[in-house]
Protein backbone atom coordinates (compact mmCIF):
# COMPACT_ATOMS: atom_id res chain seq x y z
CA UNK A 1 0.00 0.00 0.00
CA UNK A 2 0.83 3.45 -0.86
CA UNK A 3 1.04 3.42 3.46
CA UNK A 4 3.57 0.70 3.53
CA UNK A 5 5.60 2.18 1.11
CA UNK A 6 6.06 5.84 1.94
CA UNK A 7 6.55 4.04 6.18
CA UNK A 8 9.43 1.92 4.53
CA UNK A 9 11.18 5.02 2.57
CA UNK A 10 11.08 7.18 5.95
CA UNK A 11 12.80 3.81 7.83
CA UNK A 12 15.18 4.07 5.02
CA UNK A 13 16.29 7.41 5.52
CA UNK A 14 16.41 7.97 8.87
CA UNK A 15 13.70 10.20 9.45
CA UNK A 16 12.24 8.09 12.44
CA UNK A 17 14.71 10.71 14.10
CA UNK A 18 12.45 13.10 13.47
CA UNK A 19 9.32 11.79 12.92
CA UNK A 20 7.19 9.36 15.03
CA UNK A 21 5.49 7.53 12.49
CA UNK A 22 1.87 5.66 12.76
CA UNK A 23 1.39 2.24 14.08
CA UNK A 24 -1.64 0.32 13.25
CA UNK A 25 -3.60 -1.14 16.06
CA UNK A 26 -2.59 -5.01 17.31
CA UNK A 27 -4.17 -7.47 14.74
CA UNK A 28 -5.67 -4.69 12.34
CA UNK A 29 -5.53 -3.77 8.57
CA UNK A 30 -6.72 -0.15 8.11
CA UNK A 31 -7.22 1.72 5.32
CA UNK A 32 -5.16 4.52 5.75
CA UNK A 33 -6.58 7.64 4.48
CA UNK A 34 -3.10 9.60 4.63
CA UNK A 35 0.32 9.54 6.04
CA UNK A 36 -0.10 11.12 9.68
CA UNK A 37 3.21 12.50 11.04
CA UNK A 38 4.07 13.69 14.27
CA UNK A 39 7.30 15.57 14.70
CA UNK A 40 9.43 14.93 17.74
CA UNK A 41 10.20 16.95 20.99
CA UNK A 42 13.52 16.08 20.21
CA UNK A 43 13.95 17.46 16.93
CA UNK A 44 15.08 21.10 15.44
CA UNK A 45 12.61 20.52 12.36
CA UNK A 46 9.08 22.91 13.14
CA UNK A 47 5.92 21.76 11.66
CA UNK A 48 5.93 25.17 9.91
CA UNK A 49 8.75 24.27 7.69
CA UNK A 50 7.89 20.64 7.09
CA UNK A 51 4.51 22.05 5.91
CA UNK A 52 5.38 24.42 3.48
CA UNK A 53 8.02 21.84 2.11
CA UNK A 54 5.72 19.46 1.53
CA UNK A 55 3.28 22.15 0.34
CA UNK A 56 5.44 23.39 -2.36
CA UNK A 57 5.89 20.07 -3.77
CA UNK A 58 2.16 20.12 -4.32
CA UNK A 59 2.05 17.26 -1.26
CA UNK A 60 -1.59 18.65 0.27
CA UNK A 61 -1.23 18.74 4.58
CA UNK A 62 -4.31 18.61 6.56
CA UNK A 63 -4.03 19.13 10.92
CA UNK A 64 -7.91 17.39 10.50
CA UNK A 65 -9.82 16.06 7.49
CA UNK A 66 -12.20 14.11 6.38
CA UNK A 67 -12.55 10.85 3.59
CA UNK A 68 -15.18 8.74 2.59
CA UNK A 69 -15.34 5.76 3.60
CA UNK A 70 -15.61 3.72 0.73
CA UNK A 71 -13.83 5.20 -1.67
CA UNK A 72 -10.96 6.46 0.83
CA UNK A 73 -11.07 9.94 -1.15
CA UNK A 74 -10.22 12.95 0.58
CA UNK A 75 -13.74 15.02 1.34
CA UNK A 76 -12.37 18.18 -0.09
CA UNK A 77 -14.98 20.80 1.03
CA UNK A 78 -14.78 20.35 4.53
CA UNK A 79 -11.74 21.85 5.97
CA UNK A 80 -11.68 22.74 9.89
CA UNK A 81 -8.40 24.07 9.45
CA UNK A 82 -7.38 24.04 13.20
CA UNK A 83 -4.52 26.49 13.79
CA UNK A 84 -2.77 23.82 16.22
CA UNK A 85 -2.74 20.22 16.35
CA UNK A 86 -5.62 17.71 17.25
CA UNK A 87 -5.01 15.37 19.89
CA UNK A 88 -8.27 13.51 19.94
CA UNK A 89 -11.71 13.03 17.98
CA UNK A 90 -15.01 11.11 19.39
CA UNK A 91 -18.27 10.99 17.86
CA UNK A 92 -22.03 10.12 18.39
CA UNK A 93 -24.83 10.22 16.03
CA UNK A 94 -25.24 13.81 15.74
CA UNK A 95 -21.54 15.18 16.50
CA UNK A 96 -18.28 14.85 16.11
CA UNK A 97 -16.12 16.43 19.06
CA UNK A 98 -12.80 17.69 18.36
CA UNK A 99 -9.84 18.17 21.34
CA UNK A 100 -6.16 19.25 21.14
CA UNK A 101 -4.08 22.48 21.29
CA UNK A 102 -5.69 24.73 18.83
CA UNK A 103 -7.19 27.71 19.70
CA UNK A 104 -8.82 28.50 16.29
CA UNK A 105 -10.76 26.22 14.11
CA UNK A 106 -13.43 26.62 11.37
CA UNK A 107 -12.61 30.01 11.28
CA UNK A 108 -13.97 30.81 14.88
CA UNK A 109 -12.36 31.05 18.39
CA UNK A 110 -12.30 27.26 20.13
CA UNK A 111 -9.68 27.06 22.75
CA UNK A 112 -8.71 23.36 22.74
CA UNK A 113 -12.42 21.96 22.40
CA UNK A 114 -15.01 22.26 19.23
CA UNK A 115 -17.96 20.36 18.31
CA UNK A 116 -19.09 20.15 14.31
CA UNK A 117 -22.74 18.06 13.05
CA UNK A 118 -22.26 15.01 11.58
CA UNK A 119 -24.74 15.88 8.72
CA UNK A 120 -22.94 18.57 6.82
CA UNK A 121 -19.60 19.46 8.60
CA UNK A 122 -20.84 22.93 10.49
CA UNK A 123 -18.80 23.89 13.48
CA UNK A 124 -21.52 23.85 16.69
CA UNK A 125 -21.22 27.59 17.46
CA UNK A 126 -23.23 27.51 20.35
CA UNK A 127 -21.23 24.92 22.45
CA UNK A 128 -18.42 26.55 24.21
CA UNK A 129 -16.71 24.19 26.98
CA UNK A 130 -13.67 26.83 27.10
CA UNK A 131 -11.40 24.63 28.79
CA UNK A 132 -8.50 26.87 29.74
CA UNK A 133 -4.91 24.49 28.31
CA UNK A 134 -5.18 21.59 25.73
CA UNK A 135 -7.57 18.76 25.90
CA UNK A 136 -5.52 15.89 25.38
CA UNK A 137 -8.46 12.98 25.02
CA UNK A 138 -12.18 13.05 24.79
CA UNK A 139 -14.61 9.96 24.92
CA UNK A 140 -18.11 10.05 24.63
CA UNK A 141 -20.70 7.47 26.53
CA UNK A 142 -23.97 8.11 26.83
CA UNK A 143 -25.07 11.83 26.94
CA UNK A 144 -21.77 12.83 28.58
CA UNK A 145 -18.09 13.77 27.43
CA UNK A 146 -14.99 12.95 28.75
CA UNK A 147 -12.04 14.99 28.95
CA UNK A 148 -8.84 14.64 29.82
CA UNK A 149 -5.70 17.12 29.53
CA UNK A 150 -3.15 19.79 30.66
CA UNK A 151 -6.62 22.04 32.21
CA UNK A 152 -7.38 23.64 35.51
CA UNK A 153 -10.95 25.13 34.80
CA UNK A 154 -13.45 24.72 32.45
CA UNK A 155 -16.26 27.02 31.67
CA UNK A 156 -15.49 28.96 34.97
CA UNK A 157 -15.39 25.74 37.04
CA UNK A 158 -12.30 24.19 38.87
CA UNK A 159 -11.39 20.90 37.49
CA UNK A 160 -7.98 18.60 37.96
CA UNK A 161 -7.59 17.82 34.54
CA UNK A 162 -10.19 15.13 33.78
CA UNK A 163 -13.58 15.63 33.34
CA UNK A 164 -17.51 15.48 32.45
CA UNK A 165 -19.52 17.38 30.59
CA UNK A 166 -23.47 17.32 28.94
CA UNK A 167 -23.12 16.55 25.28
CA UNK A 168 -26.34 18.60 25.25
CA UNK A 169 -24.79 21.97 26.38
CA UNK A 170 -21.45 21.63 26.90
CA UNK A 171 -21.38 22.26 30.89
CA UNK A 172 -19.58 20.82 33.38
CA UNK A 173 -21.45 17.80 35.18
CA UNK A 174 -20.45 18.79 38.89
CA UNK A 175 -21.63 15.62 40.44
CA UNK A 176 -18.62 13.73 38.71
CA UNK A 177 -15.72 15.29 40.12
CA UNK A 178 -12.77 12.57 40.51
CA UNK A 179 -9.25 14.46 40.81
CA UNK A 180 -6.00 13.61 39.11
CA UNK A 181 -2.48 14.68 40.41
CA UNK A 182 -1.01 15.29 37.25
CA UNK A 183 -2.48 16.00 33.22
CA UNK A 184 -4.16 12.93 31.60
CA UNK A 185 -3.35 12.24 28.11
CA UNK A 186 -5.88 9.38 27.46
CA UNK A 187 -8.58 8.06 28.22
CA UNK A 188 -10.51 4.61 28.42
CA UNK A 189 -14.22 3.39 28.57
CA UNK A 190 -14.61 -0.10 30.33
CA UNK A 191 -18.32 -0.64 28.66
CA UNK A 192 -19.07 -3.67 30.32
CA UNK A 193 -18.15 -1.98 34.06
CA UNK A 194 -19.48 1.17 33.09
CA UNK A 195 -16.38 2.62 33.83
CA UNK A 196 -13.51 5.21 32.71
CA UNK A 197 -9.86 4.44 33.15
CA UNK A 198 -7.37 7.77 32.79
CA UNK A 199 -3.46 7.71 31.94
CA UNK A 200 -1.84 10.52 33.67
CA UNK A 201 1.00 12.15 31.76
CA UNK A 202 3.99 11.40 34.51
CA UNK A 203 6.25 9.32 33.89
CA UNK A 204 5.90 7.24 36.43
CA UNK A 205 1.89 7.75 36.89
CA UNK A 206 -0.38 4.80 37.07
CA UNK A 207 -3.91 4.67 35.01
CA UNK A 208 -7.08 5.41 37.41
CA UNK A 209 -10.11 3.56 37.12
CA UNK A 210 -13.10 5.92 37.69
CA UNK A 211 -17.30 5.38 37.84
CA UNK A 212 -18.81 7.41 35.24
CA UNK A 213 -21.93 7.67 37.63
CA UNK A 214 -20.03 8.83 40.82
CA UNK A 215 -16.13 9.65 39.71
Amino acid sequence: TNFDTLKKAFEKEGLEEHFRLAEATEHSEPSWFGFPLTIRDTSPLLRTDVISYLEERKIGTRLLFAGNLTTGELVTDWKPAPNLPVTSLDSNASNLFVGGRFTEIAGSQKPYAAAFSVDDGSLLKGWEPLPDAPVLDLKVLADRLYLGGDFTNIGGVSVAFVAAMSIKNGRILPDWSPTSLTPVSRLFIHSVSSQIESEDTGADADGIRLDDDTG
